[in-house]
């Protein structure tokens, strides 16, 4: 457990300059640290393909509401965002969010 922390922290500090700009001020105060870093890289990661970060950071805010653990937060968001690229994949750009979701 406390590996993952460290990898996680690890990651977010080497991410840190780039991820500034890119935290949603939703996640800034629920979540630690290290978990916004990552959750911001995984909506970084996919927003050129074309996925709404709303359902991202409504998913990590899911999981602080419910005292998750960093880890688990970031672990579900990545999973929700390979569900909606491969939703976004199957039906096309045209799409919209609600269709995705």
């Amino acid at each position: 457990m406390n590996t993952a922390r460290w990898v996680v922290g690890a990651l977010a500090l080497a991410l840190l300059p780039r991820l500034a700009a890119a935290q949603d001020p939703r996640l800034v105060g629920r979540l630690d640290a290290p978990t916004v870093a990552a959750v911001g890289a995984i909506i970084d990661s996919v927003r050129p393909l074309g996925v709404p970060a709303d359902p991202l950071v409504n998913k990590a805010l899911e999981g602080a509401s419910k005292h998750a653990a960093g880890p688990r937060i970031v672990a579900a968001v990545r999973g929700l965002a390979a569900e909606l690229a491969r939703a976004r994949t199957a039906l096309g750009a045209s799409s919209s969010e609600a269709e995705l979701v």
